[in-house]
């Protein structure tokens, strides 16, 4: 992944002990950040039709949350935070020009040294906010709620993404 972007052809199906460990390894995550009690339970549920197949791991937040949060919004309704893990197939790889990384034009595709599958994770929070002065509703959104790999442990999100979540989702 280090030499340019991966662009699935497809998507893969999880076994069993891929849906364990990458469970045990969000769950770690979120405890980590949250303390032990935060949440009540972890579920997962795998979906597939016709154009994905989509590994949900939800964490049901113990009490859920109604008040202002950290940045001082109102929250509205947040019960879970969820990832949502895609699995995949080998395509190609997509390599920037060094000298103009931003044209288009000039990325070239590397199928040889592809990996055979990458994995990509999506972290998203039910609910809604209403940001300080401000009019609108919105859901709840993380700054960087993406991340992905070819390993479990590549879908690890940064300390400071779980503070800013921590902070989107507890009382002030």
């Amino acid at each position: 992944m280090k030499h340019g972007n991966f662009v699935g052809q497809g998507w893969l199906p999880f076994e069993a002990s891929e849906i364990e460990s990458i469970q045990k390894h969000l769950k770690k995550q979120l405890v980590n950040t949250f303390g032990d009690g935060f949440f009540s339970k972890f579920t997962h549920k795998v979906t597939s039709d016709s154009s994905v197949i989509m590994l949900e791991i939800r964490g049901w937040l113990a009490e859920p949350f109604n008040g202002r949060n950290g940045f001082n919004s109102t929250v509205q309704n947040c019960t879970a935070v969820c990832f949502f893990v895609t699995k995949n197939k080998k395509g190609y790889l997509e390599i920037r020009d060094e000298k103009d990384p931003y044209n288009i034009a000039k990325y070239t595709r590397d199928y040889e040294n592809c990996p055979e599958f990458s994995y990509g994770c999506t972290l998203s929070v039910t609910g809604s906010e209403r940001p300080y002065r401000a009019r609108h509703w919105e859901s709840i959104q993380n700054w960087r709620p993406y991340t992905y790999g070819t390993e479990v442990s590549d879908l690890t999100y940064s300390g400071q993404d779980l503070y800013g979540l921590k902070k989107a989702i507890t009382p002030k």
